[in-house]
């Protein structure tokens, strides 16, 4: 289960969507979050001219983004560079953490960075631009314990910019229905031939791979030219071989894609919109709808 943490979100040009600064009690860290076009406003804080790791993206697609991770003795030259770069010309956004003391040296910088590098490779919900894998830099026992709960804060800052890059599609051990919060639900629409299993987000919706997908000649008539968006990424996904047709009565999903919405799911699986709280349910039966009434009965 999650537990509580709070942040301390300072916004130093008064811009919601401009530059965030993130402190957190007892944490020697420091976040930065800023849009391209606000870097030269970072690069006045002196937090940015320290040892540290950022991440560049572009938030075009959320939901498989573009990253970039690096580190740097000096993250403010090391942005300034990107910026410059026409090949890097792509990024919309970035993250960099440094410490308050400037505690961290090259190995600790190196050490976050191959382990952000690591976590986006084996989640799979980005499109990583890093041409070379960082190497496991050589570092102390206690340090690596140290660096890793400071990751353990850059995890969780991430997300308040959107970018859920790193975060674990699937819970660890999950391979069933199982306590609030990793529900796994199913989709059971014989007279379309589609089966499908399903792990509700918070703000998201994630269909396990093996789910049965509508094949194109199957598809309503009006698909062609209703839900334009759901079309264009349902299209993706079968030209990147993520729904694969196999020569059977179906296409299949071979491997877990995270939805923006059950909704979208539902399209893209089935090519028509349907009440996502009323078809998908769980091992007993109960509809969606009904667990979270039921969990809301609990909570009073």
């Amino acid at each position: 289960m999650p537990k509580a943490f709070s942040l301390s979100v300072l916004m130093p040009q008064g811009e919601p969507q401009g530059l965030w600064v993130l402190t957190k009690i007892h944490w020697n860290g420091v976040g930065l979050f800023f849009p391209r076009a606000r870097l030269e406003k970072a690069r006045e804080r002196s937090e940015l001219n320290r040892t540290g790791v950022y991440v560049l993206w572009n938030d075009d697609d959320q939901l498989r983004p573009i990253i970039y991770v690096g580190q740097s003795e000096d993250v403010s030259r090391r942005l300034k560079e990107h910026f410059s770069d026409e090949k890097m010309d792509w990024w919309t956004r970035a993250a960099a953490f440094t410490t308050k003391d400037n505690a961290f040296n090259q190995a600790h910088a190196r050490f976050l960075e191959w382990a952000l590098t690591q976590r986006a490779r084996e989640e799979n919900r980005c499109e990583l631009q890093n041409r070379i894998t960082p190497s496991k830099p050589s570092i102390s026992e206690a340090d690596e314990a140290d660096t890793s709960r400071f990751l353990e804060d850059v995890l969780q800052c991430l997300p308040l910019a959107g970018l859920r890059a790193f975060e674990a599609l699937v819970p660890a051990g999950h391979d069933g229905d199982s306590e609030r919060g990793n529900l796994t639900l199913c989709l059971d629409r014989p007279v379309i031939g589609i089966q499908a299993r399903a792990i509700p987000g918070v703000a998201d919706f994630t269909v396990l791979k093996g789910a049965q997908v509508r094949r194109d000649e199957e598809l309503p008539k009006g698909f062609t030219n209703e839900h334009p968006g759901y079309r264009a990424l349902r299209s993706k996904l079968i030209e990147d071989g993520t729904i694969a047709d196999q020569g059977g009565e179906h296409y299949v999903l071979k491997e877990d894609w995270t939805f923006s919405s059950p909704s979208q799911a539902n399209v893209v699986i089935a090519g028509h919109p349907m009440h996502p709280y009323q078809v998908w349910k769980d091992s007993s039966g109960r509809t969606w709808n009904a667990i979270l009434r039921d969990e809301d009965e609990e909570d009073q």
